[in-house]
């Protein structure tokens, strides 16, 4: 995956790195403590998401999972047979998952009164499938507005459904029996053991979200215990999500800031969210929703405040990576990240020296794409999102404002840095199926034929890239991963197949055989 394109036969391997990279004739002359025949499998650099929540994708598998719910109430049947089954969660009834466009019938959010159908006496807190919505039954919302952070939010609170939207969203998680160092082991150990599965040898995780105050000290505390006991199995780049500025300030005290920590564990940006999500019209967008007049979504944060943590945050050169979905959030997030990397152009520093980027970016327009590139932004990009979003994103805001949305190839083409990530549990952290997505811009049965908005697909190699060679430029490992090359970290992953010789769904037929991080086998087939 180097700029040549080069391809080798043979790979040797010393300690954690690559040793050698040649042709079979050379590999027979070298001494080996082991050999090991792959019998003519694509060997490419260990895949690479840029963007997922694997605590909370491990938290999902062990709640109720509504992600094939075709309606309301089979979302509520689902959650009785998992309460009589599995029992509460730290002491709730929690699920994750739904989604009203998924729904045959009528496509209403899920509500107070059908979750108290599920339970009368245990709080139950269902959230959509893109995490910034979430409802509560009567046990839980009574719970949550008897606390102050409520009274903040209450312009998010719908007391009569239940119905708790971006910030509010998060509020139960407050309530939860505190999560312990042991939980997050348990949790972490569940997922990283189906990132390996997936050929992914590193990942940029974003695990404080909605936490109490000071309890992402567990998640570091426990992420450094494992890292110390070699049972890190994945790379973690931590994005770091804070629910206050007096908390994030806590933690740069403590002398966090990016880079700081191990091979294995490292703290990376700072997350910040500007708003929604499409699904739920609560993305924020310059004009109003085209099926939906009436709102023009959500700006998470205040303007001042988001300007402070960015302020912050620079200052202190810890790099920042901003959720930012609608145009209106783009644009807001743009200005807002030139302004601290434009004062250190003119301080004399490189243009973005600390890769500051957006997540998600996918309502663009040509305009917004020039300021991206001008700024030299990261743009962490999910393909999976499309066969997903692509049968609402014109309902949402009219074909008008369809010309650079989910813009990919267009980013790539006008030389932006972008990035692959799946944000899962929201969407699969399948590889394949996110390189299938750029490649075919189609859902998994291959519809629509030649593609949604095809002039955006992108060739199998510029997808392989999203995954390795430039997801190892987000967080400063384009020296250690991304390609092959002596000296470099022997992160590999293994395909059954050659990739770039399929065609279509061929793609999604491919299997991982082997995934190796550090040199040490983590999955075999």
């Amino acid at each position: 995956m180097d700029h040549e394109e080069t391809l080798y036969e043979a790979i040797g391997i010393k300690d954690d790195k690559l040793a050698f990279l040649g042709t079979n004739q050379e590999a027979e002359r070298l001494e080996a403590l082991r050999r090991i025949d792959l019998n003519g499998k694509l060997v490419l650099p260990g895949f690479v998401d840029t963007h997922l929540h694997i605590l909370e994708y491990a938290v999902s598998k062990i709640t109720a999972p509504f992600f094939d719910c075709t309606s309301a109430e089979q979302v509520v049947a689902r959650g009785r047979e998992y309460a009589e089954k599995q029992g509460p969660y730290r002491g709730w009834l929690l699920g994750w998952g739904w989604n009203q466009n998924s729904f045959t019938g009528e496509k209403s959010f899920i509500t107070k009164a059908l979750l108290d159908q599920v339970s009368t006496e245990l709080p139950v807190v269902y959230t959509r499938v893109c995490g910034h919505i979430a409802v509560a039954n009567s046990v839980a919302l009574e719970n949550i507005m008897k606390m102050e952070e409520a009274k903040k939010l209450s312009a998010y609170i719908d007391p009569e459904t239940g119905v708790l939207q971006e910030s509010a969203a998060f509020l139960h998680k407050l309530l939860l029996e505190p999560l312990t160092e042991e939980a997050v082991t348990a949790l972490m150990t569940m997922g990283q053991a189906e990132l390996n599965k997936e050929g992914i040898t590193s990942i940029h995780s974003t695990d404080f979200m909605g936490m109490p105050d000071g309890q992402w000290r567990q998640v570091v505390h426990a992420f450094k215990k494992m890292d110390r006991e070699n049972a890190l199995t994945v790379r973690v780049y931590e994005q770091c999500l804070f629910n206050s500025i007096e908390e994030f300030q806590a933690f740069l005290s403590e002398g966090y800031t990016t880079g700081v920590g191990s091979p294995y564990f490292r703290v990376g940006p700072l997350k910040l969210f500007t708003d929604g999500s499409l699904g739920a019209r609560t993305a924020l967008l310059e004009l109003p929703y085209s099926d939906d007049p009436k709102t023009c979504g959500i700006q998470s944060f205040e303007t001042e405040a988001l300007r402070e943590f960015v302020k912050l945050a620079d200052q202190n050169r810890m790099q920042i990576a901003v959720h930012a979905i609608g145009d209106g959030a783009i644009a807001l997030t743009a200005g807002l990240l030139s302004e601290v990397i434009e004062a250190r152009r003119e301080a004399g520093e490189a243009l973005n020296p600390l890769r500051h980027g957006i997540i998600h970016a996918q309502l663009t327009t040509p305009e917004l794409l020039g300021k991206m590139k001008r700024a030299d932004l990261v743009a962490y990009i999910q393909p999976i999102f499309v066969p997903t979003d692509m049968g609402s994103v014109e309902a949402r805001i009219g074909r008008e404002r369809m010309e650079k949305v989910y813009a990919w190839k267009s980013m790539r083409d006008m030389g932006i840095r972008t990035a692959g990530g799946s944000d899962a549990p929201v969407e699969s952290f399948s590889i394949l199926g996110n390189i299938y997505a750029a490649v075919e811009r189609a859902d998994l049965s291959g519809v629509p034929e030649g593609g949604w908005l095809p002039e955006e697909k992108l060739s199998v190699m510029e997808a392989v890239r999203l995954f390795t060679s430039d997801a190892a430029y987000p967080s400063f490992d384009e020296d250690r991963l991304g390609t092959l090359a002596v000296g470099k970290l022997a992160d590999l992953v293994v395909l059954d197949r050659n990739l770039f010789d399929l065609k279509s769904r061929e793609i999604l037929e491919a299997k991982v055989a082997m995934t190796m991080v550090g040199g040490r086998v983590v999955y075999k087939m």
